[in-house]
């Protein structure tokens, strides 16, 4: 069961007037503005009558929030990139996939900020197990391509698919290109890797599953030492 709830204020008080915030400034919550569940009986995004919140001497831990006293930063609310969203956008029409595109990164969307794609296979993956570069002992990482993120998709092996040229660098493009024609064009891509290429781990797989042999202790493996700059430069 998920659910949402968005408040009137930003914080609550433990019935100190003391703890009413800064500068005579009342940070009380008075009430939710509105409840959304989505849980398996068969909600999904149900409104459900608001909260109001009491104010009274509270028991147990108390959290108080001061939003004068900013500490952390935040850069921005988001979504990712994989193979996998690729995959499912590929099989919509070009006017269906750039509609999902825009509810998701336009100003009339959700307009997020930021995103994060990924740097090799991840377990979102849909044609298997690679890395940017499979070619064993590759130091120099000659053989570094990004061509499984720009592939697409063969009808062939999948005919669903409406677009075979639609994949994951393409989906980025069109996520920046629907930023680019606003106001608010920034978009923040965070690439993060979920493993090494095989060669570069001293198991030399890219995954041993767990089984009778090992107790049932599955392991991705560590780096190689020495290939800690090879790794950096991948």
């Amino acid at each position: 069961m998920v659910m949402l709830m968005l408040a009137h204020a930003l914080a609550f008080n433990s019935g100190s007037d003391e703890m009413l915030g800064s500068k005579d400034k009342d940070y009380r919550l008075t009430s939710t503005s509105e409840i959304l569940l989505t849980s398996e009986n068969g909600d999904r995004l149900a409104t459900k009558e608001n909260v109001e919140f009491l104010y009274g001497q509270a028991d147990g831990n108390v959290i108080h929030v001061r939003p004068e006293s900013v500490k952390q930063t935040l850069h921005g609310i988001g979504t990712s990139f994989t193979e996998s969203s690729a995959f499912v956008l590929a099989h919509l029409d070009k006017d269906k996939r750039e509609q999902v595109m825009n509810h998701i990164f336009s100003e009339q969307g959700a307009n997020f900020s930021l995103a994060r794609t990924v740097i090799g296979a991840t377990d979102f993956s849909v044609e298997g197990k690679f890395s940017y570069d499979d070619v064993k002992d590759d130091n120099t990482l000659k053989h570094f391509s990004i061509a499984p993120d720009v592939d697409g998709f063969s009808k062939e092996q999948y005919p669903g698919i409406q677009n075979t040229e639609f994949d994951l660098l393409p989906m980025i493009k069109q996520a920046l290109a629907i930023k680019a024609q606003q106001e608010q064009a920034d978009l923040k891509i965070i690439a993060s890797a979920w493993t090494a290429p095989a060669w570069m781990k001293d198991i030399e797989d890219w995954y041993i599953p767990g089984s009778e042999e090992n107790d049932y202790h599955g392991t991705g493996g560590r780096l190689k030492p020495g290939y800690e700059q090879v790794y950096a430069n991948y």
